[in-house]
């Protein structure tokens, strides 16, 4: 799935990276840019991602960039009550790194 233009992601649960709009508070931080999703597998999905983000009526003057993979470890070792936890693995890069893995256990 390949998409360019205004679009908005979400990184896990959104510390790393949250583009959202709320109409009624006036806030839109979509991101300008392209954004990549593949899943190779049933167990691994792949996001990546590249773009401005928006400032109100224009866009910020940096670039993000982005990799999101989600490693669906219950469905690997066929674990039957775990296959609800996932590794979440995310790299960030806006004018500067970050990096973040944790362990998520959706219900």
């Amino acid at each position: 799935d390949i998409t360019a233009g205004y679009f908005y992601e979400q990184f896990g649960s959104g510390l790393i990276l949250r583009s959202w709009e709320d109409r009624q508070l006036g806030i839109n931080t979509a991101v300008r840019g392209v954004r990549v999703k593949f899943n190779p597998f049933p167990y691994l999905s792949l996001t990546g991602l590249t773009g401005q983000q928006r400032n109100a009526f224009e866009v910020s003057e940096g670039v993000l960039t982005g990799l999101d993979a989600n490693f669906d470890v219950g469905q690997v070792a066929d674990l039957g009550a775990l296959t609800k936890q996932r590794f979440i693995l995310f790299a960030f890069l806006s004018n500067g790194f970050g990096w973040h893995h944790r362990f998520n256990n959706r219900r």
